[in-house]
């Protein structure tokens, strides 16, 4: 009898009075009702879920055949081989994800060690006698991360190994084009679109906001495919800033962080780009990042024929303030005297670093977009 019973049954005697059937059948449903009490009263021995036990089957996770700890998203889903033994097969496979706990159960099946690397084909539970691989199917609500796997019999389980769900692996990246436009991608997981189409876009995000600011289609095909992929970017569309660039594969919702870069948008200073100075003299001021006297240029040219050089030569570190990265330029008097008048239009051309960096405007208009 349950303790909190043993209570409350003087109580109820003491005061039921079997004087009439009313009384009697109280007495009746309350013996009736004591297993239900019992059995409340042991709720605290139930199992929430299964325990972990380390010892379920024998398996070293660095004998097994995923190839890598990240394992990519390909045609039909993120598959994982593994080699086990002693797997039963009423055992399940879960994942645990590392960020919430959040456990999924997996499709599986046995797979012939034979056929190492082929992520196609279904899985039947059939037992082989050689050694077992098992495949491991995704699943739509699956998130890029940290998994644990883990292997359940009965109320118990054991963790098998750790692994890195992801779009692409071994990402390498190339920054030194950006200033024109230009991200080089290295990787290891691309979607050939001659084949899968459109499913994957490279997302161009602000780092401080998290607005997009571009979303463009991956460009991969495998028969041109060279070390790094370039994605192109609008780059004028970009203000001065950091910025991170993703990858979205299908409508999943998988998403994958491939870099973080910063950006320098050249431009004049004022919406009028030649302006008289105090002294008499004529200047362009725009701005620019570090430089290179010794190989970074500019020049000055007319529009729209470009026939006649107003001026051009190196960059001075004397003409620019590092603080406000203004560069100031006083205009050659020889090349200006005669055509300073409203309506001027120029193109600057700046050649800093190996990128050749176009800035177009005149004295009263605003810069071009």
């Amino acid at each position: 009898m349950p303790p909190f019973a043993e209570v409350f049954l003087p109580f109820i005697f003491l005061n039921l009075k079997i004087t009439n059937m009313k009384h009697l059948t109280l007495r009746l449903l309350f013996y009736l009702a004591l297993p239900l009490l019992w059995g409340c009263s042991n709720d605290d021995n139930s199992l929430a879920g299964p325990s972990a036990n380390g010892s379920l089957i024998e398996f070293n996770p660095t004998e097994n055949y995923k190839g890598s700890y990240e394992v990519s998203i390909q045609e039909s889903g993120a598959l994982l081989f593994i080699k086990v033994d002693g797997v039963q097969q009423s055992d399940e496979f879960i994942v645990r994800k590392t960020e919430n706990n959040e456990d999924l159960y997996l499709d599986w099946g046995y797979k012939y060690a034979g056929i190492i690397g082929d992520e196609l084909g279904y899985y039947q539970r059939t037992y082989r006698s050689d050694t077992i691989m098992v495949g491991l199917g995704f699943k739509d609500n699956w998130s890029v991360g940290e998994y644990d796997l883990l292997l359940v019999r009965g109320d118990t389980y054991q963790k098998l190994d750790r692994f890195k769900f992801c779009i692409l692996k071994d990402i390498t990246v190339d920054l030194t084009q950006k200033e024109g436009g230009v991200i080089g991608v290295a990787a290891d997981g691309w979607l050939d679109i001659s084949t899968y189409g459109s499913v994957d876009s490279l997302e161009f995000v602000n780092k401080s906001t998290g607005e997009i600011i571009e979303s463009i289609s991956s460009t991969y095909q495998a028969d041109e495919a060279k070390e790094y992929l370039p994605v192109k970017f609008s780059y004028e569309k970009y203000p001065t800033g950091e910025y991170e660039m993703w990858i979205k594969r299908w409508d999943y919702g998988f998403r994958q962080k491939i870099c973080e870069f910063d950006l320098f948008q050249y431009a004049f200073v004022n919406s009028d780009p030649i302006v008289k100075a105090e002294d008499g003299n004529y200047y362009i001021q725009f701005y620019v990042s570090d430089f290179d006297e010794t190989r970074d240029t500019y020049a000055i040219v007319d529009t729209p024929d470009q026939s006649y050089y107003y001026d051009d030569g190196n960059l001075s570190k004397a003409n620019w303030d590092p603080e406000t990265l203004i560069y100031r330029l006083k205009l050659d008097d020889a090349n200006w005297f005669g055509r300073k008048k409203d309506g001027i239009s120029f193109t600057m051309q700046l050649t800093i670093k190996g990128l050749d960096i176009t800035v177009t405007g005149h004295n009263k208009l605003q810069l071009s977009e």
